[in-house]
């Protein structure tokens, strides 16, 4: 009996981006699931093909293809141990949906010694249903940081 639910746990996981476009609440939680599995190729699936992200740390990543490399080397050198969204509000109808608010991520660097970290950030994002599942089209996340002296 074991096996099978271990098969079977393996087959959500591994299908869950390919369901995770039936709702903008989906669509989040498969984000959110491939950010804790550190798969680049499964978060950028998530996106249109000619989407826009804005990413912390860089000016923009343009299309699925770079969204992906922007997002490797994160997942790459990272551990990753938890990732929240708190959505603040959305507005939308069936076709589009705006949603913003804040989120965190929970990781440690692959480096020797290294310690966790919770980086802490906002967003706004513009996802739209396409051919019957919901992708993001814009993906904008930043981190506050502290004026100088």
């Amino acid at each position: 009996m074991r096996p099978v639910l271990s098969a079977l746990a393996l087959y959500a996981f591994l299908t869950l981006p390919l369901h995770a476009q039936e709702t903008p609440e989906a669509l989040q939680r498969g984000f959110m699931a491939a950010v804790k599995a550190a798969d680049a190729a499964a978060l950028a699936a998530l996106y249109a093909e000619d989407a826009v992200l804005y990413p912390v740390g860089e000016k923009v990543a343009r299309g699925r293809d770079a969204i992906r490399a922007a997002w490797e080397p994160f997942l790459t050198d990272n551990a990753i141990h938890d990732v929240k969204i708190m959505e603040e509000g959305h507005s939308g109808d069936d076709a589009s949906r705006v949603a913003w608010g804040l989120w965190s991520v929970t990781f440690t660097p692959k480096q020797e010694g290294a310690e966790e970290i919770t980086l802490e950030g906002r967003f706004m994002d513009l996802s739209k249903k396409t051919g019957g599942k919901w992708l993001y089209v814009v993906d904008h996340a930043s981190v506050p940081f502290e004026p100088p002296e």
